[in-house]
């Protein structure tokens, strides 16, 4: 019919728009086929893709979307079940698993073990690769053994998928582990630049801006090269103009500033930054604010700076790892799947008052 001939342009449209990184144009075409879907209520099927698009188009680091998603989601599991759809079964309990973690809700590991297992049963080894990647980043550095068993399960698994999104989020698993062991020449050529490249192959934004945020922060953050990494986050920010993550693309250009003493561009990176700290999803997203906000105090020098940066430092205490001798420390910022930000503050039990 028309109506569903219309649904399947939007559709395919909505995909076009999610993948070039523009969610805006996706969300608004997922509204339209919501709609479409009412007016196609004899089979509530078109009710559920619609909702399962939904999901795939909510800005993962906007706090507001996830938690709209996440009802939406729960919703969408229940009418698949309803219908015994088993596929859109298994996405629906994807996103409920994903939105859960990324809202530390108690029952999200349960609900990602659920989908690995219903991955497994239903022979999805897309979907189950997808899940052992998540699970690789669930542990992280809390758990590297566990992490690292995941990893080698989705690599292993991967072996006969073929998927070049697929070995693209492989690749950005594999640069953490680089980074971990601080090998960041490997990083950078053996991860980050491959997996740039098969992103701009596959025309992925959305992916393509997680790999010129990686790239950006080895080559000038790690490895000294100021201008080639801030050339290659400036790039990032233009292609996620309205993805919320771009915040940590900012973080990173003001702290390449702060090292090359740009402080008036340090400040104007933080000034754009400074919404998006307030919106995004993870409290990392704002300890990471601060903290760039303290080198940048301190880069100023003055008194009345140094106990800005302190001030900054405060609210970041509990997440920050904190080395080093004397009246100076090293001050590290782990950022779960974003890398690390890093700096030199003065050691607050170090400055007395006057």
């Amino acid at each position: 019919t028309l109506l569903t001939q219309r649904f399947e342009v939007l559709r395919g449209r909505s995909e076009i728009w999610r993948v070039l990184g523009n969610f805006n144009a996706a969300r608004e075409d997922v509204r339209h086929l919501l709609a479409l879907a009412e007016q196609l209520s004899d089979d509530p099927t078109w009710r559920l893709e619609a909702l399962l698009l939904l999901l795939e188009t909510a800005d993962r680091d906007n706090r507001e979307q996830v938690t709209q998603a996440l009802q939406a989601s729960h919703h969408a599991l229940e009418l698949a079940r309803q219908l015994g759809d088993r596929a859109r079964e298994l996405r629906a309990m994807i996103s409920t698993a994903t939105f859960s973690l990324f809202l530390h809700r108690p029952d999200g590991k349960s609900l990602a073990e659920q989908a690995l297992a219903l991955a497994r049963e239903l022979g999805d080894l897309k979907a189950e690769v997808k899940m052992l990647i998540g699970f690789t980043k669930l542990y992280g550095p809390d758990d590297l053994p566990r992490s690292e068993e995941y990893l080698q399960a989705a690599l292993a698994r991967s072996e006969a998928l073929k998927d070049k999104p697929t070995e693209a989020d492989l690749l950005g698993a594999l640069s953490a582990r680089y980074e971990r062991r601080g090998d960041y020449y490997r990083q950078l050529v053996e991860c980050e630049q491959r997996r740039l490249s098969i992103a701009r192959e596959i025309g992925d934004r959305l992916r393509e801006g997680h790999a010129l945020i990686g790239c950006g922060q080895v080559q000038a953050i790690y490895l000294g090269d100021y201008a080639g990494g801030l050339s290659l986050l400036e790039e990032a920010l233009r292609k996620w103009e309205s993805v919320s993550g771009r915040l940590f693309s900012l973080l990173r250009i003001a702290q390449i500033h702060i090292v090359r003493q740009q402080l008036r561009e340090a400040e104007e990176a933080l000034a754009q930054a400074l919404p998006l700290s307030h919106d995004i999803l993870t409290e990392i997203g704002r300890a990471g604010f601060s903290l760039v906000e303290a080198m940048l105090h301190q880069a100023r020098g003055n008194e009345a700076c140094l106990y800005r940066a302190l001030e900054s430092t405060r609210i970041v205490q509990q997440q920050v790892t904190i080395s080093g001798p004397g009246d100076e420390a090293i001050v590290q910022l782990v950022l779960p799947s974003r890398g690390v930000i890093s700096g030199r503050v003065l050691r607050p039990d170090k400055v007395t008052p006057v």
